[in-house]
């Protein structure tokens, strides 16, 4: 969530919550069931779109970009240090397009499913 200042905070978890507030919550689907509003992802989780275009579409539909896809790259590493290959991955996109990551406005990293992991 943008504020009035620029600055971006994620406002998923919520400061009042407590252990005790959480085992008073019932359960959201079944009377038996485990999933409640305190341990299931906001509605804002994944809530995105994204539309890419050619330069020719920009003109054609009279669009106004406001980011642009540079290049890509991966890496990997031994499977137990997954949460690493991201940070491999960008230096090697960063020397790729002979940039520094001093050059990006904004970047965002998200967990996937499981060890599935991108960073935009």
């Amino acid at each position: 969530m943008r504020h009035a200042a620029g600055e971006f905070k994620y406002l998923g978890i919520r400061e009042d919550t407590s252990l005790a507030g959480l085992a008073k919550l019932a359960p959201a689907f079944d009377k038996q069931g485990v999933l409640t509003v305190g341990n299931s992802s906001q509605i804002s989780d994944g809530a995105a779109a994204l539309l890419v275009a050619s330069e020719q579409a920009l003109k054609k539909h009279k669009l106004k970009p406001i980011a642009q896809v540079l290049g890509g790259a991966w890496a990997a590493g031994e499977s137990w240090r997954y949460v690493e290959a991201p940070v491999a991955a960008v230096k090697k996109l960063l020397d790729k397009l002979d940039k520094s990551i001093d050059d990006f406005d904004l970047i965002e990293k998200q967990r996937g499913v499981r060890d599935k992991q991108r960073v935009v």
